[in-house]
C-alpha cells in the first residue's frame, strides 16, 4: 500500500516537472512595426512633427543612435555617444525606413 501511494506520487511529480518544462513557450520573433530591427544596428531618428520616423542604411556605419533592445510594442535606443538613452513607445513612430545599397 505504502509502495503504491509513493509511486502515484513520484508520477504525480514527474508529471508536473515535464509539464513545467514543456509548457514554456519559446520566445517568438517579433512581428509589427519593428520586425526588421535588431539589437547593435545602427539607426537614425528623424523628428516628422509628433512622430518618429526611424532610418537604416544598408552597409552604414554612420547613424545617430544604437538599438539596444526591441520588443514587439517598444524599442531602446542610445545615442552614439552613450550618454542618453531613450525608451520609444511603438505609437510615438510614424515610420521604419530602410535604405539599401545601390547595386553596381
Amino acid at each position: 500500500m505504502a509502495r503504491s501511494i509513493i509511486s502515484i506520487a513520484t508520477l504525480c511529480v514527474l508529471l508536473l516537472v515535464a509539464s513545467a518544462v514543456f509548457s514554456q513557450a519559446q520566445p517568438a520573433a517579433p512581428k509589427g512595426l519593428f520586425a526588421t530591427l535588431a539589437a547593435g544596428q545602427i539607426v537614425t531618428l528623424n523628428d516628422k512633427g509628433q512622430l518618429l520616423q526611424i532610418t537604416t542604411i544598408e552597409g552604414a556605419e554612420a547613424g545617430t543612435h544604437t538599438v539596444t533592445e526591441v520588443g514587439n510594442d517598444y524599442i531602446v535606443v542610445e545615442d552614439m555617444a552613450k550618454v542618453s538613452e531613450l525608451r520609444i513607445p511603438v505609437y510615438a513612430v510614424k515610420t521604419v525606413v530602410h535604405v539599401r545599397a545601390k547595386n553596381q
